[in-house]
């Protein structure tokens, strides 16, 4: 194989041990004798077999070095031949080790609510554990030429580049505590730990069980024709544009699970209301009918509730976190066709509630002369028009009042318009010193959804005169077109295909990986006279003018109108304008 596989086929090698295990048992294998890795695999024994993309790169380049060399792929607690499956898109690719558990590293990672600018070991590395690989390079050719003469000339080197990288995988594991939250997972969802983090799976897993304790048989398939109902996302209403002052930030928690407790949002429940009488159902915002009795999916919901309040009195953060995410997977799961249960009514009932409750609460804030600046899915910036500054126990304590007023309100006002008892509850999030609301592009007075700048914008903030934000801008200018901040300009897009499958548009990020000898994955170029560019395989110069243009400018001529800074001046002097 190639020096690169090679290189990961060592890696995995030593990855492929339990995560509590790790030391005792390599320490204990004399590593002068030889062995093969069938071997080896069978002496330490693992519970788990991990590493990094190990499931569509390690395994798969093994299993064929088993095949080219015709010998039975067994490296598991029976004699029974592995075998890998390859996916149809991203993670779905399977491989089984009989007796032991695959868990793909990277895929724990990508599960998890942190985001990287890339998913490479060395990225997440990094920004984890503060360390990376003891190779490294800016491009994939130098990095396999660094590798390549460490293997030809410094084995020890070569060696502990391959250990190190092992145990990267490893103290990611521990740091992160990803171990434990899959198998917390798999206790609460039913799922083998290799099968921990699909949604659709573990929701099929718990709604089955409480239906055969119901004596009720699923179909096996979902009525696929209703998902083509149009279902909405979340409500967004434009912001008022402008800079403000003291704007208290409330949002409702876990929103979709309340909903569907609330209004009894269940499969089971829809069949059943078919049969009903008015006075037996709950109506939905977008007129799907309910059964009043409890159903399964907001009776687990209410289970869940309680147990990761329970979780979060005892400090246990690790059960909270995990009722978290399995919660608000529910919806995702009721909308996609990939689930028996999914339904256009279903999912549509969730979404038309939440547009209402947003609505209703921005109109209740107006009613006490309070002005809701902006709304976006299950939160609302709301101006209470204070001409006093707060201090942060006054904030909380005004946020609190304010969120008993609103619940109580709204139970009161669910209770009569729809006949149901309110799971929902309004929380105080933060507070906003300042907050600015801009302006679309092209637009003076309607305000872009999501573009709140909360205390980040500091000079605009702080008040400073015109003139030094003015020179703060030019100097920026003059970094950029100097190649002081050639190392800030590198865009980072992942491709979601092979580039061959790029046919109808061609994005910045595919032209570039076109120009790698094999792209895949998160493609890291610059913008250069001639388009753009790969890092690594640059040829022409910057274009220091789309950076400028399209990265500095937006965001200065969004500025600008609240601080009345010249532009033109700001920019360029007197000698140029755009």
């Amino acid at each position: 194989m190639s020096l690169p596989k090679f290189n990961d086929f060592l890696e995995s090698i030593v990855a492929f041990v339990d995560i509590l295990g790790f030391d005792k048992r390599i320490q204990s294998i004399d590593t002068k004798e030889e062995f093969n890795f069938s071997e080896l695999i069978h002496r330490v024994d693992p519970d788990i077999v991990t590493g990094w993309n190990v499931i569509d790169f390690d395994l798969k380049v093994i299993r064929d070095r088993y095949q080219a060399n015709r010998i039975p792929f067994i490296i598991g607690r029976s004699k029974d031949t592995c075998y890998y499956r390859e996916g149809s898109s991203w993670g779905g690719s399977r491989v089984t080790i009989f007796g032991r558990q695959v868990v793909d590293a990277m895929h724990l990672v990508r599960n998890t609510q942190a985001q990287y600018d890339d998913y490479r070991l060395e990225t997440v590395a990094q920004a984890i554990l503060g360390r990376g690989k003891l190779l490294a390079a800016d491009d994939e050719a130098d990095i396999v030429s660094k590798i390549e003469t460490a293997y030809a000339e410094d084995r020890d080197l070569f060696a502990a580049y391959c250990l190190e990288d092992a145990r990267l995988v490893i103290d990611i594991l521990a740091k992160e505590d990803l171990i434990r939250l899959s198998l917390r997972r798999c206790i609460l969802t039913g799922l083998s730990l290799e099968n921990a983090w699909g949604s659709v799976a573990a929701f099929e897993f718990l709604y089955l069980s409480e239906l055969y304790k119901k004596h009720i048989v699923a179909s096996p398939v979902g009525k696929k024709s209703e998902l083509r109902v149009n279902v909405p996302g979340g409500y967004v209403f434009p912001p008022i544009v402008g800079i403000h002052d003291q704007i208290f930030v409330f949002d409702f928690k876990s929103l979709y699970p309340s909903i569907i407790r609330t209004f009894n949002i269940d499969p089971l429940a829809l069949t059943s209301a078919e049969t009903l009488s008015d006075p037996e159902v709950i109506v939905a915002l977008n007129g799907a009918r309910f059964d009043k009795k409890r159903g399964i999916l907001p009776g687990m919901l209410d289970i869940f509730f309680e147990r990761r309040a329970a979780a979060k009195n005892e400090g246990n953060h690790l059960a909270s976190y995990t009722y978290k995410i399995v919660m608000n997977s529910f919806y995702g799961v009721l909308g996609t066709g990939s689930c028996r249960f999914a339904s256009g009514q279903l999912a549509g009932a969730i979404t038309h509630t939440g547009h209402y409750l947003v609505k209703w609460c921005r109109d209740l804030f107006h009613e006490k002369g309070w002005t809701v600046l902006y709304g976006d899915t299950d939160s609302l910036f709301v101006d209470l028009h204070a001409s006093d500054q707060l201090s942060a126990e006054q904030a909380l304590e005004k946020g609190t009042e304010i969120c008993q007023l609103v619940n109580h309100e709204l139970a009161k006002h669910l209770e009569a318009e729809f006949g149901v008892h309110s799971r929902l509850e309004l929380e105080f999030e933060k507070l906003y010193k300042k907050l600015l609301l801009p302006p679309s592009r092209g637009s003076e007075s309607r305000g872009r959804a999501k573009g709140y700048a909360g205390m980040l914008l500091t000079l605009l903030f702080n008040d400073s005169p015109a003139a030094k934000i003015e020179q703060f801008i030019l100097n920026l200018v003059d970094q950029v077109r100097s190649g002081q901040k050639d190392d800030e300009l590198v865009y980072r897009k992942a491709l979601r295909k092979p580039v061959e499958a790029y046919t109808k548009t061609t994005p910045p990020h595919v032209k570039a990986a076109r120009l790698l000898p094999n792209p895949s994955g998160v493609i890291h170029y610059v913008m250069t006279i001639r388009g753009p560019q790969p890092v690594g395989y640059q040829t022409d110069f910057v274009d220091y003018d789309h950076y400028i243009n399209k990265q500095i400018k937006p965001i200065v001529e969004t500025i600008a109108p609240f601080c009345d800074i010249n532009i033109h001046k700001a920019f360029a002097g007197d000698q140029l304008s755009f």
